[in-house]
């Protein structure tokens, strides 16, 4: 007997997010500690078919940790956006495809957005965390991310990649 195989759920499609920059606003006082790094793992999805949903939690629950630190005791605010959708030559797929959730915040007494559940990127700012109370004294806020994405049906095979952008800014 000759087994068959649909070649379209065959195809396999290679997915990274590329972090591009950790974006500060400057502000007037060029004494002031206002900082922003991004650690832990590279976003690679690796190889991922047709219709499938995938998590990244290399770190055991988180994928990336954003450091933010400010000492200006002024509100500030945590966010996340896609320069680009992810690309492979011509096709893209859809920013709402990929995700991102708040897994964790360590020494921080803000609001995180929409707590433990995924959020769509978009081309725009998304606020992931907003500061408050001790945060904005000196000490260090980590906000621990996870990323998933789900493969659109009828997506075409691909080295896909997009770019995205973290920043820092306060209300002065």
């Amino acid at each position: 007997m000759i087994k068959t195989k649909n070649v379209k759920d065959s195809m396999k499609i290679f997915i990274i997010a590329v972090i591009i920059s950790a974006f500060v606003i400057p502000m007037k006082d060029a004494c002031a500690i206002f900082q922003l790094t991004v650690g832990g793992r590279d976003i690679d999805f690796g190889f991922m078919k047709i219709g499938e949903w995938k998590e990244l939690t290399d770190e055991g629950y988180y994928q990336n940790e954003i450091t933010c630190q400010s000492d200006k005791g002024n509100t500030w605010y945590l966010k996340v956006h896609l320069l680009t959708p992810f690309e492979s030559g011509e096709n893209d797929i859809e920013p709402s495809r990929f995700k991102w959730k708040v897994v964790e915040v360590v020494d921080g007494n803000g609001i995180i957005t929409n707590e433990g559940m995924f959020n769509d990127f978009s081309q725009s700012p998304n606020v992931v965390y907003t500061s408050g109370g001790d945060d904005s004294n000196g000490g260090e806020v980590k906000v621990r991310l996870s990323y998933g994405l789900q493969i659109p049906t009828g997506q075409a095979a691909g080295n896909y990649r997009v770019y995205l952008r973290y920043t820092l800014s306060e209300t002065l």
